[in-house]
């Protein structure tokens, strides 16, 4: 018990430090006038990240060593130790309505986050010969999710580089392979993205939405003379998707671009 509480101490300790340090840099980019959401999440993501790994990092290494000091191996010990010294990425996934601005936001906050993987469901999209005969009427049932998992998230996850094909919708084939380096931080943005099957892979989620009318008039910008056909095909899907797994209660967070305009 007081080895425990002694490693929440140092944990408290640094998260202590982490949100003085922040909140000097929030104070700094408030004088500046650069102070937005994006500056917001990513201040609250790098500390969640600081903090969790140096907990886990803790527990692994006060671990090892009691167990050394209690007639296991030395060798055994520092092995362990320096396994658990290799930080697991935080895994942000950002699902929500369409048009709410799920994608912009992952692009803002990969360009305001250096060392960052920014992974999108769009890019798993199953080939139509694969998709069921029903694929239109059931949520998911578009999607290779389980490509996504083991190909791009379950490696990131672990801290280790990524490869894989994309399939592009508009060409109807695959792309050429990404390679993608190991980051501390994986972004994962899109629709399905909070599915139960990528869940144990995930740190943060975050449900991004607007209100109706606002989802309206981005979809009517954006996709023009194909809106009509696009809301009443996709949109349905989305919301019964929602509702089918929770996936706006059971997010970490939510966040309503409505008055953001243009996100």
């Amino acid at each position: 018990m007081q080895k425990n509480r002694d490693v929440l101490r140092q944990v408290g300790g640094l998260a202590v430090a982490l949100l003085v340090c922040i909140a000097v840099m929030l104070a700094v980019y408030a004088l500046l006038g650069r102070l937005n959401r994006l500056v917001l999440l990513g201040a609250v993501f790098g500390w969640i990240l600081a903090v969790g790994n140096f907990l886990s990092l803790s527990i692994t290494v006060s671990n090892a060593l009691d167990r050394a000091a209690n007639g296991g191996s030395p060798q055994k010990a520092q092995l362990e130790i320096q396994t658990s010294s290799v930080v697991r990425p935080l895994v942000l996934a950002l699902d929500g309505r369409c048009g709410s601005g799920k994608t912009t936001l992952a692009s803002g906050l990969a360009a305001q986050l250096p060392g960052c993987t920014l992974l999108r469901t769009d890019d798993f999209y199953l080939p139509p010969a694969r998709r069921s005969p029903d694929w239109a009427h059931t949520p998911c049932a578009n999607m290779d999710l389980t490509r996504l998992r083991d190909e791009a998230l379950r490696p990131a996850y672990a801290g280790q580089p990524v490869a894989y094909r994309a399939y592009s919708c508009r060409e109807g084939a695959y792309l050429p392979p990404a390679q993608l380096p190991a980051q501390p931080l994986v972004i994962l943005e899109g629709s399905y993205s909070h599915h139960p099957l990528l869940l144990p892979y995930e740190t943060l989620r975050v449900f991004v939405t607007c209100t109706k009318a606002e989802q309206t008039r981005r979809l009517q910008a954006r996709e023009g003379a194909r809106y009509a056909d696009f809301a009443a095909r996709w949109v349905p899907l989305e919301e019964g998707y929602f509702a089918q797994y929770g996936i706006a209660e059971s997010a970490d967070f939510v966040v309503d671009t409505t008055q953001g305009g243009t996100i």
